[in-house]
């Protein structure tokens, strides 16, 4: 009878609070991602920013631009053995990764016959039902999307802290384009209608509107009920009965030791006002109660971290094939480049040689004409020399004849 009763409590909660048909089954997350031997790749595209412009490699048919990539980003897609179930990759092996989960109509055709461009245009159509983002490898928020509401899982790793909030309604498209644009920083508690926070010394479940949470302490035997828009707090047995302390909370007071900072509850009565946020913890016990704990959870997360690391190794495949390709394409330019700047020296050279032999023909050339000329001017110098010396002789010897035929006249004259 008593196993009836709790059946008809489970069916009457699932009839009244339809948010905890979804809100307690984490693996709607995105933690019980398919095992990745049962994924097939769709499509990869590289895309390389060059100026600002998107530039799309296809390492197969086109080798022409390879040469100029230095650093691109994968978007691998990949479906599943659900018809039209995308799992999507995003962006780089050895950075941040993003995976997204989502349908689109005809996928297998789209993503194999059309363009890359065309391709990467499909996110504006993709439904996006998980979003997961990881940091370092480890998980560090997932985002699960139904009946036009968004829930929220946030990591903190440092505090091992594991936070849900539930059931805030679509401020976004549900595309990938539109969820990857999204800055989730901006996003406040108050989007959500309940918030749940695992760690290892508690379980918190907030009710967001009216700001009442129930603890479940894990190292001790009882419960907490705290208001903190009035705060308020009741200590309680595991079950919600019977209450052991009420008042007001003291900020760093010791929790483990209540009776420190607050009065003893006499034969379980408190005052109308804590009366009713005591019944609102009792609802949240009844209509959130965890049915995973912390471990459980842990475990489910690990699931997701693994799949995420055999992509980015099929990632880290991909980015070596285009690497090596590209730098394959970059060996034969550089022999390329290599020869034409041989050839070009050799030109060179060979242009070098020839006006070197047309500088030394032309100083030939001077010479000769150089020596011609001098030769010239000796031939010249030593015909006027000889003209002189004619001149000279014939003087001398007009001279002496004028003498001779002078005396001669002279002699006859005196005859």
């Amino acid at each position: 009878m008593k196993e009836l009763w709790k059946s008809f409590k489970l069916l009457f909660f699932f009839l009244i609070f339809p948010i905890t048909a979804h809100s307690f089954e984490l693996s709607e997350y995105g933690l019980d991602l398919n095992n990745f031997s049962e994924l097939k790749e769709l499509r990869t595209i590289y895309i390389s920013d060059q100026s600002g412009e998107l530039l799309y490699i296809d390492p197969e048919n086109d080798t022409n631009n390879l040469s100029e990539i230095k650093d691109f980003k994968l978007n691998i897609n990949f479906s599943s053995d659900e018809s039209n179930k995308i799992y999507q990759f995003c962006c780089n092996s050895n950075q941040d990764t993003f995976l997204f989960v989502g349908t689109i109509n005809n996928a297998d055709e789209k993503f194999i016959s059309l363009t890359s461009e065309k391709v990467l245009n499909l996110d504006n159509q993709i439904k996006v039902k998980n979003f997961l983002v990881f940091e370092n490898n480890k998980l560090n928020k997932s985002v699960l999307i139904k009946d036009d509401k968004y829930n929220l899982l946030q990591i903190n790793p440092d505090e091992q802290e594991y936070t849900l909030f539930f059931n805030s309604p679509l401020k976004f498209k549900d595309t990938i384009s539109s969820v990857s644009k999204l800055k989730w920083s901006d996003f406040s508690p108050n989007d959500f209608n309940l918030q749940i926070v695992f760690n290892p010394s508690y379980i918190n479940i907030t009710d967001i509107a009216t700001r009442i949470s129930l603890y479940y302490l894990t190292n001790f035997d009882f419960n907490v009920v705290f208001d903190s828009k009035n705060n308020k707090v009741i200590y309680t047995d595991r079950d919600l009965k019977k209450i052991r302390y009420h008042g007001d909370y003291v900020e760093d007071a010791d929790i483990s030791n209540p009776a420190s900072f607050l009065k003893p509850t006499l034969l379980n009565f408190l005052p109308t006002e804590l009366k009713k946020i005591l019944d609102k913890g009792r609802e949240i016990n009844l209509s959130y109660q965890p049915t995973h704990t912390l471990e459980e959870l842990k475990n489910l997360i690990k699931i997701s971290e693994k799949m995420n690391s055999e992509i980015v190794d099929f990632a880290k495949q991909k980015e070596n094939e285009l690497e090596n390709i590209i730098q394959k394409k970059q060996a034969e330019l550089k022999v390329e480049e290599e020869r034409i700047k041989a050839e070009e020296l050799k030109v060179a050279q060979l242009e070098e040689q020839k006006a070197e032999e047309e500088r030394q023909r032309i100083l030939d050339q001077q010479a000769e004409e150089e020596n011609q000329r001098m030769l010239a001017e000796y031939a010249a110098a030593d015909a006027k020399e000889k003209r002189q010396k004619y001149i000279k002789y014939g003087s001398i010897i007009l001279l002496i004849g004028g003498l001779i035929a002078f005396i001669f006249l002279t002699n006859f004259l005196d005859n």
